[in-house]
């Protein structure tokens, strides 16, 4: 975004702190012309859903001994969706586990074909749910988020919709992606690309006592807190003002 004065802008919004570092190191923007405003999620519409918390089990046919690890998006390799397949294939085949299952959700059909030499070894431990209208209905079921980016990703609106249902979110330690969740306290930070990592971190939250309902808990705060639409909203319109202020 930018604040428009004789054709020249002002102020340049990023919505990450990421953003805004690769716009003043790579662009040449002056920092002092610029802010960050995170975006807001709709709190409302996506919260815990205790009373369906067995949908996803049972849309997908997914055996009720198993934690659900919940991925939303295209399955795009920028997204590190092979190393969430990896990891998965590391649970299964290296560690021995049964009681985890990667659900992706957003996939068009034949996207998956793509990527079968990653997720393959683990079939049986992955569902492809395609896109899905009742998204947060769905997320009720889950335990846990996975944003494993690995190409650019600003500030993923995934993980604050994941949060504000309840989910804590493992996320890579990739441009803006940490900062969308609280580390140690609503996520877990992998190193990017680390299959093994991630899958630990998946496991920790299964073998951990009480470590999932801590996050969870703090992670739904933590959206009502300062990642809502309306926080989103007062922060656009302050930054705006301090614009104009140091114009006039």
């Amino acid at each position: 975004m930018a604040i428009l004065h004789r054709s020249k802008p002002d102020l340049f919004v990023f919505e990450s702190e990421a953003m805004r570092m690769l716009a003043v190191r790579g662009r040449g923007i002056n920092a002092v012309s610029t802010d960050v405003v995170h975006t807001g999620v709709d709190a409302q519409k996506f919260r815990p859903m205790p009373e369906v918390a067995s949908l996803a089990h049972e849309r997908f046919a997914i055996p009720r001994n198993r934690r659900i690890v919940v991925y939303m998006g295209h399955l795009h390799e920028r997204k590190g969706v092979h190393v969430l397949m990896q990891a998965m294939t590391h649970v299964v085949t290296q560690m021995g586990r049964d009681d985890l299952h990667a659900l992706f959700l957003g996939n068009r059909a034949g996207e998956a074909e793509g990527f079968a030499e990653h997720w393959k070894p683990a079939g049986s431990h992955i569902t492809f749910g395609g896109y899905q209208s009742d998204i947060p209905e769905l997320l009720a079921g889950c335990h846990i988020g996975c944003i494993p980016s690995t190409g650019w990703d600003s500030f993923p609106m995934s993980s604050l919709e994941m949060q504000a249902c309840g989910l804590p979110v493992v996320v890579s330690d990739w441009q803006g992606v940490p900062e969308t969740v609280d580390p140690g306290v609503t996520g877990i930070v992998v190193p990017v690309g680390n299959a093994p990592a991630l899958a630990r971190a998946l496991l920790s939250t299964v073998d951990e006592p009480g470590l999932r309902d801590r996050m969870s808990e703090a992670a739904r705060r933590r959206i009502e807190s300062a990642f809502t639409i309306e926080h989103q909203v007062q922060n656009l319109v302050r930054t705006f003002q301090f614009g104009a202020r140091a114009e006039s």
